[in-house]
């Protein structure tokens, strides 16, 4: 059986286990601080841990989940991370540093994944294309913001803080393995953990029955992003072709409950199709949907997916449908594509490896 690891602990239970190895609790504290604010992966980094201890504990209680991950970096200081799962299962987390450019970044955001693959199967998103392998767990979710700040404090000088925004936005639907990524937030959101703020940590749904509401009343509630990606249910059901996902209308409803239950920041996704759903009649018709809701929409113009047929829209129709939403109340940022020589659009570079026959599917 293999022995649970440091990740899979919350502070409680790692110290109950290091009591029942016959050390003191407070050894708990030490590793946690190494694990989640040094970003540490081995018990050799530890060395304020005796070295029989150390060597203990590798045994014992092995630090991670996951083995070492892949990088791909991209010119804009985007840096994708494919982390491999004990079972051989590929997983992605991404590194989006803002402003670009600037070193060190101000706000160093870690998209993470909370399943091996997808179920969802977004038309524009290569996330599903090999189908849903599994549920990570909670360690699996957690080590991937642990293995981006390893390469933030490597790449500028051990900052103290190295990860300052979550997003569960990469591979899967995290209300599908909601008790896991709550697991998971309660890790990065802890002092004894990560320390990020939960206006700082945002999970996005496409919708599932009973979900936003569950999450709503959870002390650990973040902020949320409604996977919209269309102004009617014609459009999303195709662009979101998930028989279990809601309908335009009452997603949004549940996105205004939540904001209104929980006072977090409730964002729309919108990614933007050039030909399917960028049009300004589109816009015209998502405003009329968003008006007087409190709602913002961030705009995500297609980022191309190899082997997928989308294109991107057209920058006038992106600059006019924000146009729109924004003389209408809404605000529309547009966000700018990232990391696109590194394959950084959700699921690509694990779609690589499983048709590599890396971590193909269970």
């Amino acid at each position: 059986m293999i022995p649970a690891t440091v990740t899979s602990h919350d502070r409680d239970s790692l110290r109950d286990a290091l009591v029942a190895m016959g050390e003191k609790a407070f050894r708990a504290d030490q590793i946690l601080r190494h694990v989640y604010r040094r970003c540490a992966t081995s018990y050799d980094e530890m060395t304020d841990l005796g070295a029989a201890l150390r060597e203990k504990l590798k045994v014992a209680v092995p630090v991670m989940a996951t083995g070492e991950p892949e990088e791909n970096r991209s010119k804009d200081g985007t840096a994708k991370l494919l982390v491999p799962c004990a079972d051989g299962q590929p997983v992605e987390c991404v590194l989006i540093p803002e402003p670009p450019g600037k070193s060190p970044p101000e706000r160093r955001t870690v998209c993470v994944s909370t399943q091996a693959g997808c179920p969802v199967g977004c038309v524009f998103c290569a996330s599903g294309l090999a189908g849903l392998a599994r549920n990570l767990t909670a360690a699996e979710i957690v080590e991937q913001a642990v293995r981006v700040g390893r390469f933030v404090r490597s790449r500028w000088d051990a900052m103290d803080h190295p990860i300052s925004n979550v997003v569960f936005m990469g591979m899967g639907e995290p209300f599908y393995n909601l008790d896991r990524v709550l697991a998971a937030i309660e890790r990065l959101n802890a002092d004894w953990g990560m320390g990020i703020g939960l206006n700082r940590i945002t999970v996005s749904t496409v919708g599932v029955e009973g979900g936003v509401m569950k999450l709503a009343a959870h002390p650990l509630a973040p902020n949320l992003a409604l996977s919209l990606h269309a102004p009617n249910d014609e459009i999303r059901a195709r662009v979101v072709p998930f028989a279990k996902a809601l309908p335009v209308a009452d997603l949004l409803a549940e996105g205004v409950r939540y904001q209104q239950k929980t006072g977090r920041e409730v964002t729309c996704e919108y990614v933007m199709l050039g030909g399917v759903n960028a049009g300004a009649e589109h816009a015209r018709e998502l405003a009329k949907r968003l008006s007087g809701k409190g709602l913002k929409v961030n705009l995500i113009p297609y980022n191309a997916v190899e082997g997928l047929a989308y294109l991107p829209p057209r920058p006038k129709d992106v600059a006019e449908f924000s146009r729109i939403l924004e003389a209408a109340g809404i605000p529309a940022p547009v966000r700018r594509a990232r990391g696109d020589r590194i394959a950084a659009a959700c699921g690509q570079l694990r779609l690589r490896k499983v048709k590599e026959g890396h971590g193909a599917p269970a």
